[in-house]
């Protein structure tokens, strides 16, 4: 195979690596770096966590087993092996005709308007103002992928989050101490852990202490 110089080509490399491993077929970092040099690619641990995080969004469940085997696997190629994806250019799509419907059109802006204010789930379960939160704090939380998947939903696209090497993430996120974000944390369970600030912590542990006593067993 042709040796590429091209730090582009990086990303592809480290996803076809990713399809040839599995829960018992791992792959480790230091290998993922020799194997991109042997290409002419060099790479640092920090760019090669960052594809990582590109290729989650896009939808690789990407997982890191501590125990041995150890290292970076893609969930579900152990069973089966997934070919090697295909590549397409995104075909640009025409600009819709609002000429003959400008009433729709109007409707649609005003519908727009009024979710400006709103942030949180697309089907409405979570909603919530924007006001509820406080911009100029933030909170620490620990999930899960699927943690973090529900986490953007309720806070939305704009937020922080950091890989961690035992396959969870660090999200950032803006702070919020009200009743349904507790509730939406109770109903997370062990997906999304709240870390800081420590008031809201305690703030939440007095919220579920309160929520025990309304369920207390009379005898």
């Amino acid at each position: 195979m042709a040796k590429y110089n091209n730090q582009k080509a990086k990303i592809l490399f480290l996803q076809q690596m990713l399809y040839e491993s599995g829960e018992n077929h791992t792959i480790s970092m230091q290998e993922i770096l020799d194997r991109l040099k042997d290409h002419d690619i060099p790479a640092e641990r920090k760019s090669i966590y960052d594809d990582m995080e590109v290729l989650r969004y896009f939808g690789m469940d990407i997982r890191y087993r501590r125990e041995r085997p150890s290292g970076y696997y893609l969930a579900g190629e152990s069973e089966k092996k997934t070919a090697r994806p295909k590549l397409e250019i995104p075909v640009k799509k025409e600009e819709p005709d609002f000429s003959e419907e400008p009433e729709k059109e109007a409707e649609a802006e005003n519908s727009s308007a009024a979710e400006d204010n709103k942030i949180g789930n697309t089907d409405g379960s979570w909603m919530q103002n924007k006001e509820d939160f406080d911009y100029t704090r933030q909170m620490k939380l620990v999930c899960t992928p699927e943690g973090r998947k529900e986490t953007i939903r309720f806070f939305g696209e704009d937020i922080q989050s950091r890989w961690r090497d035992d396959g969870t993430y660090q999200v950032t996120v803006p702070l919020i101490e009200n009743q349904r974000f507790y509730g939406w944390l109770t109903a997370m369970g062990s997906e999304v852990r709240l870390l800081k600030p420590k008031k809201t912590v305690q703030a939440y542990r007095d919220y579920l202490k309160a929520l025990a006593r309304e369920y207390k067993i009379e005898r």
